[in-house]
């Protein structure tokens, strides 16, 4: 379990700034996602800022005595609790990362590893024509994978 984070909560009318914010950004995130047009950069700019703000939210609004606000809030945008409390989690796990001087990968998503799929295997299956071609790189990879370290520390990823 993560360190509960310490941070000075809004009080007042910016509790409704704050709300307003992540109003915002959740419909941004939503439309951006839906038209496609925008950049992955972009998309995880917002997606940050918008981990966040639900992050500091939470903070009011998830404790006792609060009458239930916090998954309230959620029902109002249409946004399943446990996709905010992912993006709380996350925010988290980062901001704790950092304090600790580590850095967390960027998480791969799996459309992109479909399209890496794709590319790569026309690629191979451009230069290696028969299926023992095919096998024998299929299984040379494998294995090379098994043995893959990790750049950073050395350790098998």
């Amino acid at each position: 379990m993560l360190p509960r984070m310490t941070v000075a909560l809004p009080r007042g009318p910016r509790i409704h700034e704050l709300e307003q914010q992540i109003r915002t950004l959740w419909n941004t995130l939503l439309k951006t996602a839906a038209e496609n047009k925008s950049t992955q950069e972009s998309l995880a700019m917002t997606t940050r800022e918008l981990e966040k703000d639900r992050s500091l939210y939470k903070g009011v609004l998830a404790k006792a005595g609060r009458n239930g606000k916090w998954s309230e809030f959620l029902r109002e945008l249409g946004m399943p609790k446990a996709t905010a409390d992912r993006y709380v989690n996350r925010f988290r796990r980062r901001k704790h990362a950092e304090a600790h001087g580590n850095v967390l990968r960027e998480e791969i998503t799996a459309r992109q590893i479909e399209g890496w799929a794709k590319r790569w295997s026309q690629s191979i299956f451009n230069r290696l024509r028969t299926i023992e071609q095919q096998q024998k790189f299929m299984n040379l990879l494998r294995l090379e994978l098994a043995e893959c370290r990790s750049p950073r520390d050395n350790t098998p990823v």
